[in-house]
């Protein structure tokens, strides 16, 4: 191809691949324009085919690339699954050696603020560039002007290199299907139309010619003789070709048998690797044609063992075909890491191991006590999970290239190394029938059970973590060892810890199609998935056929507006707490709130799937009754906190304690108190002094705390003073009048009898909780008259009865008292004081 324009012509968004050449300091460059990966004007797999082509035919001639640009906009701060796709896509076509050749380059600094587009490079770094930029990848700001355009350009260098796809195709000899950016775009989902991608007329020797004259080259290479795994490689491949473009069953059995032998002639590890998934693919595609299930199982350990030899680059095409087949099963049903031998040379020294032993530590510490293998299936503890990292060759890669690094950059590489390959993906679901247990897949692979719809969910999880890149998966169901008290009582208190720490966590959701919405869905009045909801920080939804909800290709549907909308619709929570919720005991009435409509199969769960929300750790009784799980929390929150709005509700008391509720229901309700005008101006000197007065009382109060079920509860009390008999509205409830000190006098409707008469022998008071906390939102000092403003406002006060011991107890908790102060000169009668309740 002939250069055509200058540079100025180049096109945001080309459809065909033209070359424009331009001159600087004497220098000539070649710029070569291609459609964008995910040009919205083609297909993507008219623009892959285009590009393949056009390289294959490029390398043939000798012409290799300088350099790569990828750009993208900083003033873009979407980040869809699609964008990211396209990216791996690009990672898969360069490979890992030739990625020094790409300059990833963020456009428009010009016309974005400096902060909010640092803060977009940096996520754009992290989540989609990072592969790229770890294998070698310059990254590079162009800020519209000539001076950085050329200073990108320049850091091509002019040494040149071979794309892992043109070797692929032209020193390989392999179908495009075949290559690794292939196989990731066919495990995409992609429809690629590999038929059109055959050779040209009179290009090349007509496909047939080839098949005949690779049976005549495979004659001459006998069994033992050098060049016959080449010879089964290449007619494996021509067959494959032929298979594609319309071939019969007999093709693929060939194919197979030819695979088999290529196997049998123990060629070196990369070709081997590539050799066991060949196989595994036509395996795999003999059983879509027939359905037996030998061939899928056999399929699966191929897969698995070229997972545990392949180099780095062919990872990626390990993972899509173990999930293939996975899937496959798991669709039945419903209807590692390369091993190298450790470097242990000079060049791994004796400070990069301790500096990765002391890493693998810490990372490994926030990980669950289990996890699966997604390549292998096998479930793997502590020790297992630290094993197949120093058997990868991302342990041996830091070993030969960290100690060239400074001590900070060796850290940090050795850091971000071992993040990625210990990333999990956590599994949120509602239970079903026969779901695996740890005994049921401990010493076996998932892969290989069968065991009706709870494994098939296992198994297509696991394949779908695989296919979002993640070699570890964690699942509630198997898991954690329930027959273990101590490890059970572990993992609740550290539950949200693991999913907050996930990389990603599926949802799936058994009763929602593509055409429901998961407002319905039964996981949202479940009562530990809340807990999973609020501590991922990265979340996709899953239907009951494992597609995305809505076909919603956000990469985190938590930062998805539509979707975002709908979950705060439907758990009440709003927009912020979804999107970055913090653990622990502030604002404990909201969080109360959420849960209140939820439940849970163990009636003590409704309390212990609420630890990790609260921060709190607390025993696990399994046994107790609910009342008593919902009280300890609910003690632990108001000793933690202070906060005494959790002690305002209205229903059936609790036996634990006569302040605590039954059950959450009570906190469905938000309370509501009518709000009275401030008018400063009505408050005289003698009202400054009251209120001065109230002010230190209060401040003396200590907080509440809560001690072998008693309450210390500071409050303004109310003495009641006169309990007059109004009459009986049924057999149940009693009509009173009721006055208390300070108060107006008040209409009671009760379900309790009450001791008539009048005040000193009566064991009543209607009481305000304080908390030493509400001062801080009642400035004093200023003249704004808070304090008295604050008093003057409506309130829910709770009836209290006392006993012999000087001991209180909540009585009448099912209504509603709604109590005002009877006016400012009544703040003499005021008691602020420290009760014991029980």
């Amino acid at each position: 191809m002939q250069p055509e324009y200058g540079a100025d012509k180049l096109s945001s968004c080309t459809k065909d691949i033209c070359a424009y050449e331009c001159y600087r300091n004497g220098q000539r460059f070649v710029f070569v324009d291609t459609p964008g990966i995910n040009n919205q004007n083609m297909p993507q797999s008219e623009v892959f085919i285009k590009t393949a082509r056009w390289l294959e035919e490029t390398y043939r001639r000798s012409i290799m690339l300088a350099g790569l640009l990828y750009t993208h906009s900083i003033a873009d701060n979407s980040r869809s699954a699609i964008d990211m796709e396209c990216f791996q896509l690009l990672r898969h076509l360069c490979g890992n050696k030739a990625a020094d050749r790409v300059q990833l380059v963020s456009t428009m600094w010009d016309e974005v603020e400096q902060r909010a587009a640092n803060k977009v490079e940096r996520t754009v770094m992290k989540i989609q560039w990072q592969s790229l930029i770890q294998a070698g990848a310059c990254l590079k700001r162009f800020d519209n002007t000539s001076e950085t355009a050329w200073n990108i350009v320049q850091g091509l260098g002019s040494t040149k290199k071979a794309l892992l796809l043109q070797k692929r195709l032209m020193d390989m000899g392999r179908a495009l299907k075949e290559t690794t950016a292939g196989y990731f775009g066919e495990a995409k989902g992609t429809s690629w139309p590999f038929a059109n991608f055959c050779p040209k007329k009179g290009g090349r020797i007509d496909l047939e010619e080839t098949i005949a004259t690779q049976r005549s080259a495979l004659r001459l290479t006998p069994p033992g003789h050098r060049g016959r795994f080449v010879s089964l490689v290449n007619l494996s491949n021509s067959l494959h070709k032929q298979f594609i473009l319309g071939g019969t069953l007999a093709d693929l059995d060939e194919i197979i048998a030819l695979r088999q032998a290529a196997l049998e002639c123990n060629p070196p590890t990369p070709d081997r690797c590539m050799s066991l998934l060949d196989l595994a693919n036509g395996l795999r595609g003999k059983y879509q044609r027939l359905g037996v299930d030998a061939d899928l199982a056999e399929a699966i350990k191929h897969a698995c063992t070229a997972s545990v030899q392949c180099p780095v680059e062919q990872d990626a095409s390990c993972r899509n075909c173990i999930a293939s087949c996975v899937e496959l099963r798991a669709k039945k049903c419903r209807a590692s890491a390369p091993t190298v031998q450790a470097i242990d040379s000079c060049a791994g020294s004796l400070q990069v191991k301790q500096i990765i032993r002391n890493v693998v530590t810490e990372v490994t510490k926030t990980l669950p006590l289990r996890l699966l293998n997604t390549y292998t299936g096998a479930l793997c503890d502590r020790d297992a999970q630290i094993s197949c990292f120093e058997d990868s060759i991302q342990y041996n890669e830091l070993l030969s290239s960290a100690h060239d690094l400074d001590i900070p950059e060796c850290k940090l590489s050795i850091r971000n190394t071992i993040l990625e390959f210990f990333g999990y993906a956590t599994l949120s679901h509602r239970w079903g029938t026969g779901e695996p247990l740890l005994r049921n897949i401990q010493g076996h692979s998932i892969y290989d059970l069968n065991g009706g719809e709870g494994f098939a969910k296992l198994q297509s999880f696991c394949a779908l973590t695989l296919r979002h890149g993640y070699g570890w998966a964690w699942s509630d169901t198997c898991c954690i060892d329930k027959d273990s008290s101590s490890e059970l009582q572990e993992a609740i208190g550290y539950m949200f810890s693991w999913y907050h720490h996930s990389s990603l966590t599926i949802v799936h959701l058994s009763d929602v199609s593509l055409t429901t919405p998961f407002t319905d869905s039964v996981w949202f009045k479940r009562g530990w998935t809340l807990q999973e909801l609020l501590a991922s920080p990265r979340v996709l939804f899953y239907t009951m056929d494992w597609l995305l909800y809505m076909n919603c290709t956000s990469p985190n549907h938590k930062e998805d507006g539509a979707i975002l909308t709908e979950l705060q619709k439907v758990t009440r929570i709003g927009k912020p707490q979804l999107r970055n919720f913090s653990p622990g005991v502030d604002h404990a009435r909201s969080k109360l709130r959420w849960a209140s409509t939820r439940h849970t199969t163990r009636a003590e769960d409704v309390a212990y799937s609420l630890f990790g929300i609260f921060q709190v750790s607390l025993p696990i009784i399994y046994g107790e009754n609910a009342q008593g799980a919902l009280g300890r929390l609910l003690a632990e929150i108001i000793s933690q906190s202070g906060d005494v709005s959790i002690l305002d509700w209205v229903g059936e008391a609790s036996s634990f304690h006569s302040y605590f509720p039954t059950s959450l229901t009570p906190y469905q309700t938000v309370p509501g108190v009518q709000s009275v005008p401030s008018d400063p101006s009505n408050h005289n000197d003698v009202d400054r002094e009251k209120e001065h007065e109230l002010y230190n009382v209060l401040a003396q109060l200590p907080s509440p705390r809560f001690l072998g079920r008693r309450l210390a509860l500071p409050c303004i009390v109310h003495r009641i003073i006169r309990v007059k008999l109004l009459g009986v509205s049924s057999t149940t409830y009693h009509n009173y009048e009721i006055v208390a000190s300070g108060l107006t006098p008040l209409k009671l409707c009760l379900p309790c009898r009450l001791q008539e008469g009048s005040a000193p022998g009566l064991p009543y008071a209607l009481v305000r909780p304080w908390s030493p906390k509400s001062l801080h939102v009642l400035p004093h000092g200023d003249g704004s008259g808070s304090l008295l403003e604050w008093l003057r406002r409506p309130f829910n006060a709770l009836l209290l009865k006392s006993s012999l011991h000087n001991e209180y107890k909540r009585i009448a908790s099912d209504c509603l008292i709604e109590a005002h102060m009877q006016d400012l000169a009544s703040l003499a009668n005021f008691e602020c004081q420290t009760l014991e309740v029980v």
